[in-house]
Parts: C-alpha cells; structure tokens; sequence
C-alpha cells in the first residue's frame, strides 16, 4: 500500500459520516441486546442473527456454529482502582457469509460506543483465534452450520443426531471441531469424541499423544456433566459394535492428519507463515473531507517512540494488524478505526483471515507480539 492510500468504497460507504454517527449512537442507545452489558465482571455473548443481535445461552458458551457470527463481550474488575475494563471479540465462523461479518464488525462498535469508547476490540476468524480468545473458554467447540441449524434439546434420545468430534489440543484451549460423520474423517493421530447422546464415545488413534488424550478425558466428561446424568463416557472398545455402526462400518483408520476445516474463511490468497514474513509498518490514521479513513505511513522500524498520544496509529506487521488508539485523539477517528482496518485487510490484499486487534492507550494490553513489537 502506497502512502496516503485511501480505501476505497465499499458496502460500508457511508461509515463515519456525522449522520451515520449520529444513528449508531442512536442504535447503541436502543439496541435492546446491550441492556445492562458490561456492568460486571464475566462473559456475555451474542449470536447475529439475520442481521440482529440475540443473547445467546450461557449454557452454550463455548459452542459456535462455523456458519454464523458471534460478539463476545469479557468484563474484568482493576484489583486496585477497581475500574472496568472491556475487551469485546467478534468470531466469525469458517462459513458465515460476508453480510453476517459487516454485520458483527459494525455491532461491535456499537456496543463499543455503549461502553463510551473505552473496550479494546478483537476480530476473530475461526482457526485462527488469539491466546486472548482462547483464554476465555477451557473448551471451543465448532458445530456445522449455522443460524438455521438451531439447537435442537431431542427428549426422545431415538431422536438424536450423533456427531463426531476431532478433539485438537491447543496451548490455551481445547478445541472440538465438528467433521463428517465417519471413519474417513478420522486418523490415527489424532483424538475424537463420537456423541450419541446418552453414549460419549471415545477414540485415541494408537499415535496419538498422552497430552491430547488428556484433553479429549476432559472434553468428554464436561459433556457428561452437561448432561445431569443422562449420558456416559465410554472407550469405543467397549461397545465396538455400537461405536462402529454409527460410522457406517468398521474399517482402517488412515494415519495421516487431514483437517477437514481448512475451508471457507480461513482460505486465503495468502497462507498465515507467509504473512509472518510481512515487514511491519506503521500508519497514521486519519479521516479524508468525506470522513473515509486515509493512511499516512509513519514509518517502519523504533514504533514505540513513534506512537503519539493525539493519535490513531495501524501497525501491519507479521500475521496480524493491530489499531492503537491515543488517550488524546479525535474521537471521531477512533470510532472509525476497526471498520477502516477491515478495508485495509482487504485492500492491502491480505488473507481475509488476518486477526485485527484494537488497542487503547492506558488500557492493559496483554498481546505478547504487540508488545515484542513495539519494543523491538
């Protein structure tokens, strides 16, 4: 990207205008949704639903269809000032569509602009989640499809519809990934979890690790617990006609990893280590005569002793792009800054998948790669 690039117009044309701020504070005022959010300390989530945002149930926290988006909203209590501090991610799954993407990006501001400009803000992509993400959930658990699929609680365990689960053990997380119904879906390196409802089977591929069966132990008896005492966990040998049947047969296993879930959002031009060889450079934001964000570049090494309190700043560097907001800049331009980022990713041609992290100054900022960047 040149300096001074300008983004150029898209379906969000129109954002910043003094109208169009004038009706997103509206919004945030009467988005029913974001009544007494943010008040305490824990983890709200919402689901976008056909363009509108609907509570979703704290039983379910953790779970996410691949074909929607969600808002999350984490609150935290200072332990000395006792003040709080917001930090609001939205997810977008592997397959929800680009309208469900706009839509979490623009609620996320407005609630933002419900909590007075104050919470840093976080673009998750499925796959590609941040170790703040991650932190939230002991368990993440994607599910095929989306806002049509729904929860379906079946009383009538005839009824339900078993699902197999590729168990991916993860620094901060454990992760359940939702795959097709059968044995080519799985390989003997990895761990899984076949849920028939009132049986959790389990499968350790004979080259898995202890660490991952560990995971899956835990996994699996989390549903138990879920369930009241209306489901069991079991090693698939013992009941090896059952676990078997239900994969349409018993049959070799492959060896080989072949993640199923590389699809969607998460393909992009470019791959996430090729975007770590990304050089880092740093832009000055500003807003053009029609209120469009403009990029100046400031420069690309000794950050830290760039970044100026009367300012908004873009640092493009390795895989992500972070936005850090001055304690003294022009409101008007910080309301604008997650959006405008968004245009950059997409302008600056970069995997549509590139995680965008939103930063205030004086605010706890606990991204380790920012921080290594910026005093590097």
């Amino acid at each position: 990207m040149s300096d001074g690039a300008k983004l150029e117009d898209s379906n969000c044309a129109g954002l910043g205008s003094d109208a169009d701020k004038k009706l997103r504070k509206e919004a945030a005022e009467t988005e029913t949704a974001w009544d007494g959010c943010g008040e305490k300390p824990g983890v709200e989530i919402w689901r976008i639903e056909q363009f509108q945002v609907k509570k979703w149930p704290e039983k379910e926290y953790g779970k996410f269809y691949d074909g929607d988006a969600y808002i999350t909203l984490l609150t935290r209590k200072d332990k000395v000032s006792e003040a709080l501090h917001w930090d609001i991610f939205f997810l977008l799954g592997k397959d929800c569509t680009q309208d469900e993407a706009g839509t979490a990006a623009y609620k996320t501001v407005e609630l933002d602009s419900k909590l007075d400009g104050q919470a840093h803000q976080h673009r998750e992509v499925e796959g590609e989640e941040s170790k703040e993400f991650h932190s939230i959930f002991p368990h993440i658990h994607y599910m095929t499809g989306g806002m049509a699929s729904g929860f379906h609680h079946v009383e009538n365990k005839q009824d339900y519809e078993p699902k197999l689960l590729h168990v991916i053990r993860e620094k901060h997380t454990t992760r359940m990934n939702h795959v097709p119904l059968s044995k080519d879906s799985m390989n003997e390196s990895g761990c899984f979890i076949l849920d028939a409802g009132a049986k959790i089977y389990t499968y350790y591929g004979s080259s898995s690790n202890n660490f991952e069966r560990n995971r899956a132990d835990t996994a699996a008896e989390h549903m138990e617990t879920e369930r009241d005492g209306h489901a069991k966990v079991i090693d698939h040998t013992d009941d090896e006609d059952g676990f078997w049947a239900l994969l349409g047969g018993k049959g070799p296993i492959k060896e080989e990893h072949n993640d199923p879930t590389k699809t969607g959002l998460n393909c992009a031009t470019k791959s996430i280590s090729e975007a770590m060889d990304h050089p880092a450079v740093l832009y000055g934001i500003t807003l053009d005569a029609s209120s469009k964000p403009s990029y100046t570049k400031v420069g690309d090494k000794n950050f830290k002793n760039l970044l100026d309190p009367s300012g908004v700043f873009l640092l493009d560097a390795e895989h992500q792009v972070f936005v850090w907001i001055g304690k003294e800049a022009p409101k008007e331009i910080g309301d604008e800054a997650m959006i405008g980022a968004m245009k950059y990713v997409h302008d600056s041609g970069r995997p549509i998948s590139t995680p965008i992290k939103l930063f205030r100054e004086g605010k706890i900022i606990n991204n380790t790669t920012l921080l290594r960047i910026l005093n590097d």
